[in-house]
Order: C-alpha cells, then structure tokens, then sequence
C-alpha cells in the first residue's frame, strides 16, 4: 500500500512540475487529487478505536492489537509513564494505586 502510494506521489508530483499558470489543471492531476482525498476521508482511513488502558479514542490505523490469550502476563499492560503523571495523587489516595 505505502509503495503504491510513492508511485502515486511521484507521479502526481511530475504532473505539478509540468503545470504552469494559468493553463488549465490536467484531468489526470484532477483525478489523482481526488483519489488522495477519498484515500484520507474513507471510512478505513478514519476509523477510530478506544484504548483499553487510558481510556483515549485514537485512529485504529496507529493502534496496536493484541489477543488477551497472547499476553501472558496481565501486569504487563501498563500505561505510558505520562499519562500516569496526569492523574492527580489526591485522586490515587481517594480510589487507591490505578498502575501497579
């Protein structure tokens, strides 16, 4: 996929390279910028999932996707040591240690 869209890059890069003002846009250019906008607008492209250690919606595409039977140890899903700064120490003493 990403190797096709090189291709498609570079090719809808030589078409800009030919184009000059104020000549008309080449149908080919056209049909390359559209099909790069419905790549990025279609609903594979957008999908979003929902983390199940912080809580945040991210694009599925950057996610990473585990079976529960393949993580031999539970402990081992753990949350980046960012988020775990986020949480205030009053909520920590009040609902006990979130990250142990």
């Amino acid at each position: 996929m990403q190797r096709e869209q090189r291709i498609l890059a570079k090719e809808q890069q030589a078409l800009l390279n030919e184009y000059t003002w104020p000549m008309a846009i080449p149908t080919k250019l056209k049909d390359y910028c559209l099909q790069d906008f419905s790549d990025h607008m279609s609903m594979s492209a957008l999908r979003q999932s929902t983390c199940i250690l912080c809580n945040i919606r991210g694009s599925t595409n950057t996610m990473k996707k585990y079976v529960l039977q393949d993580i031999l140890k539970l402990k081992q899903l753990t949350t980046h040591i960012d988020l775990i700064n986020i949480i205030p120490i009053s909520e920590e003493d009040e609902q006990g240690k979130y990250f142990n």
